[in-house]
């Protein structure tokens, strides 16, 4: 017992040595390290210059393969839900799909209130498809035109408390379109 203790105990200080051994030479590099740098001298050679053009991504066609990548994954979406819930237009569909027979089917009940809620939605759909085209028009033409970039960046801070009401109302009237 008294063996483990003392082979324990030489184990420990053996340890210890060890690590201070390490910060002994980790303080004498570093000593080393601020000597050495202190005899280096930097010149200059070729001074910074500011580049003439603009580095980064072909904002345009950055902006172009966003909208497709955008259109892409929401028509996918709308794929992977009309797999996940398929819908049947008659009868005849819905026997040769299943195998079974149908026994009877539901009619459509078409209605003056259901065609008009039917338009507004195409409505809706058409002017916030017609938005889209319309804001990607004009952020690529602030790409490609920096001057009106300039004169649109100069106005746009007076104009941010504006832009804010001007989001609340479209989007109160989009909600009240939609509720309808």
């Amino acid at each position: 017992a008294e063996l483990k203790a003392l082979d324990r105990g030489h184990q420990i200080t053996q340890q210890k040595y060890n690590e201070l051994l390490s910060r002994r030479e980790s303080a004498h590099l570093s000593q080393q390290a601020e000597v050495s740098a202190d005899s280096f001298q930097f010149r200059i050679i070729d001074p910074p210059r500011t580049p003439t053009t603009a580095t980064g991504p072909n904002r345009p066609v950055f902006l172009s393969g966003v909208l497709v990548a955008a259109l892409a994954a929401g028509l996918g979406i709308a794929f992977i839900i009309s797999q996940i819930r398929p819908v049947f237009i008659d009868s005849k569909q819905l026997n040769s799909v299943t195998g079974f027979p149908v026994l009877g089917s539901v009619s459509v009940y078409d209605n003056a209130d259901i065609r008009r809620r039917g338009r507004r939605r195409a409505s809706v759909f058409m002017l916030l498809a017609l938005g889209l085209a319309g804001l990607y028009i004009a952020i690529l033409l602030l790409q490609l035109l920096p001057e009106l970039n300039k004169q649109v960046v100069e106005i746009l801070p007076d104009m941010s408390s504006q832009i804010s009401i001007i989001y609340f109302k479209a989007k109160q009237i989009i909600i009240n379109l939609a509720i309808f």
